[in-house]
């Protein structure tokens, strides 16, 4: 060999390690599988629908890979950086796969995709719609809801002219007529529009009409036996210190009242007006041929003690009202008040409650025989859930079934409790409740004082959409009954709220009437005694019934304790004591 050629093969051994170590430099991230990391811990994303939402991991040796986003199996991107849109809502997860020639790593996301949410408008309607006078200011504050999200904005048009920019407005017109007002509400998520119209009048429509003898009966005829009092109540709108004017038959009653308590002492139909102001209003007492006696139906072999048929419940708005979960047990496919009647029947039937929600809340049972007076200490038990520091009273009242069609559409008497006479009791009260328009919202309520205020939304604890009866498929509805004072007051030291018993006479309630057997501790197997020989009419006089068909348990308090929410007159049972 050439000497030359020696020395080129010596230059080129020492020079082959060389450009080998510079291959394998080149080469080196190939070496190690990618490495994938989300800015997220969670690895849960959240998104509203049409808003975009963008994908961004680091990924280290990631140089020259291969990259692929999919989502259930369908690839949506080849980049690293990935931004979507999503037009359903619904829980969605992002698969990132990443390949080099070291390996491949696969990194999972969720994203959840939330529908979006534009403003929501709820305003106070009530039932015959807005009404002014002339030249008078009306107060127009709605409440809304997502308006603490970007872009929020208020306007307000009225008969199409642009009038105020502000959340709240003040409504005046010195011209008579309907005018159309329109609150549009914007944020990021989208506009929402109410639009509702104003009636400006030169006198305000008085009206005087009966209250009902409950939500889901109509109150134009009563049924009662000869020598048993009716207790006629009315209700007035736009009629300021009223002269009521009271005839039967034509003939002058001596009742200047709003009340009028009458007493047939002979079968036959009877007809009642009333004037108040420049109003009117009439109704026909039946007077039923027979004694009561005659009508009563005694238990046979085979009777049930227990209350056999749920007619009404018609609750207030409550937290468990609606309440879909093991506690509450509803489900939301009920809808119609026949559907909500059922399933308090169900209740009933396994002793578990049935809660009554706020102030006038009700439920009106049945029994497949009459309940007599006499027998025992108590004629009848109403079974609830109080114990010592969680009291939530509850007003009875009983009715006989006059008409003998099996329906609650008689007269009621309220039975006497402890506090029936007692000054800050109002025996002629009523509330009305309105529909809130969005999901998690309070409910407001007015009532015949002037007053008003809210059920509490508890979104710690229940969460069903709206604590508003969704089968009372009216914007807004009034219930009417006795009010007692609350007797709530929370430890200014422990922060803890307690709901005292009254002495006697009411359901849900640790008074003196309260039938041994029961858990103080839990509430569990509460059962409070009732006797016939309590009812009263309207005035206060003693009512005299050998029997009863129908009880209705209404709650008699208003009030709220903090995080406990609303006091709610809760029922398990209704049951004849003397069987």
């Amino acid at each position: 060999m050439r000497k030359i050629d020696r020395w080129v093969l010596l230059m080129l051994a020492f020079l082959m390690p060389v450009v080998s170590a510079c291959n394998k430099d080149e080469e080196i991230g190939a070496e190690f599988k990618p490495v994938i990391t989300f800015d997220n811990e969670s690895g849960i994303y959240t998104v509203k629908i049409g808003h975009s939402l963008t994908l961004d991991p680091v990924i280290e040796h990631g140089e020259g890979a291969e990259i692929e986003w999919s989502v259930d199996g369908e690839v949506m991107c080849r980049e690293r950086v990935w931004t979507a849109t999503w037009d359903v809502a619904g829980e969605y997860y992002a698969m990132l796969t990443v390949t080099n020639r070291a390996g491949t790593a696969r990194e999972e996301v969720r994203v959840d995709v939330l529908a979006q949410t534009p403003p929501t408008i709820s305003l106070r309607m009530p039932e015959d719609g807005l009404k002014v006078l002339a030249g008078k200011p009306l107060e127009l504050s709605p409440r809304y809801q997502h308006d603490d999200m970007e872009g929020f904005a208020v306007e307000w048009t009225v008969d199409g002219e642009k009038v105020c920019d502000t959340p709240d407005y003040t409504f005046q017109e010195s011209e008579t007529g309907t005018y159309s007002v329109v609150i549009t509400a914007r944020n990021i998520d989208g506009v929402t529009e109410k639009r509702f119209d104003v009636e400006v009048v030169d006198k305000m429509p008085a009206t005087v009409r009966f209250v009902p003898l409950s939500y889901g009966v109509a109150d134009d005829v009563r049924y009662v036996f000869a020598g048993q009092p009716v207790s006629i109540r009315t209700v007035t709108q736009y009629i300021e210190n009223a002269e009521y004017r009271w005839t039967v038959n034509g003939a002058a009653v001596d009742c200047t009242t709003s009340v009028l308590v009458f007493t047939p002492d002979a079968a036959g139909d009877y007809n009642v007006k009333v004037v108040a102001g420049d109003s009117e209003a009439t109704m026909k007492v039946v007077c039923v041929a027979g004694s009561a006696q005659s009508r009563m139906r005694p238990a046979v072999a085979g009777s049930s003690a227990n209350s056999n048929v749920v007619l009404e419940w018609t609750p207030a708005p409550g937290q468990f009202i609606g309440e879909t979960s093991s506690v509450g047990g509803m489900t939301p496919d009920i809808v119609t008040h026949e559907q909500a009647r059922t399933w308090a029947q169900g209740r009933l039937d396994s002793r578990k409650f049935v809660s009554l929600g706020a102030w006038g809340g009700c439920v009106i049972v049945g029994f497949d025989h009459s309940v007599v007076k006499g027998g025992s200490e108590y004629d009848f038990g109403v079974m609830g859930n109080a114990i010592s520091t969680s009291n939530e009273p509850g007003i009875v009242w009983v009715m006989q079934d006059a008409n003998g069609n099996g329906k609650p559409d008689d007269e009621w008497y309220q039975l006497r409790g402890s506090d029936y006479g007692s000054e800050q009791t109002n025996h002629d009260y009523s509330v009305t409740y309105y529909r809130p328009e969005g999901s998690g919202m309070t409910v407001e309520w007015t009532d015949c004082t002037g007053g008003g205020g809210e059920i509490d939304y508890l979104w710690m604890s229940h969460k069903q959409p709206t604590y508003y009866p969704v089968w009372v498929d009216v914007d807004s509805y009034t219930l009417y009954g006795t009010l007692l004072p609350p007797r709530n007051s929370v430890d200014p030291v422990t922060g803890f709220w307690s709901n005292m018993p009254f002495a006697w006479g009411y359901a849900d309630n640790l008074g003196s009437d309260l039938i041994p057997g029961g858990d103080t501790e839990s509430g569990e197997g509460q059962w409070v005694g009732f006797k016939i020989s309590n009812a009263v009419d309207a005035n206060g006089n003693p009512v005299e019934l050998n029997y009863i068909d129908f009880v209705k348990i209404q709650t008699g308090i208003m009030a709220k304790s903090g995080k406990l929410g609303e006091a709610s007159t809760e029922v398990c049972g209704v049951r004849d004591w003397n069987l």
